[in-house]
């Protein structure tokens, strides 16, 4: 257990997200996230906007969420992305 990584947040987005078939990947769209963010907010303890923010930016340097577009209904969305890799155990 890693305790620099919020993991409620983690499985809060995790929770949220939708899984894009032609690209094969879990995908969280910031407009989502945005909409969410009063719930994310309480789940993770009635968390300020600020400590939120710190905690997603360090969940982006850990490696666990990228942000990218998602291209769904051809319209391309930015979005918050969880990467896997296959080959490695967790």
């Amino acid at each position: 257990m890693n305790y620099s990584v919020d993991d409620i947040l983690f499985g809060a987005m995790y929770y949220l997200a939708t899984y894009h078939p032609e690209e094969k990947k879990l995908y969280l769209t910031k407009k989502n996230f945005a909409k969410n963010k009063t719930i994310i907010k309480a789940v993770c303890g009635e968390i300020s906007t600020q400590k939120l923010n710190r905690h997603l930016a360090k969940l982006m340097e850990d490696g666990l969420i990228q942000e990218q577009d998602m291209k769904s209904g051809g319209e391309t969305y930015p979005s918050y992305i969880f990467p896997y890799e296959y080959k490695e155990k967790y």
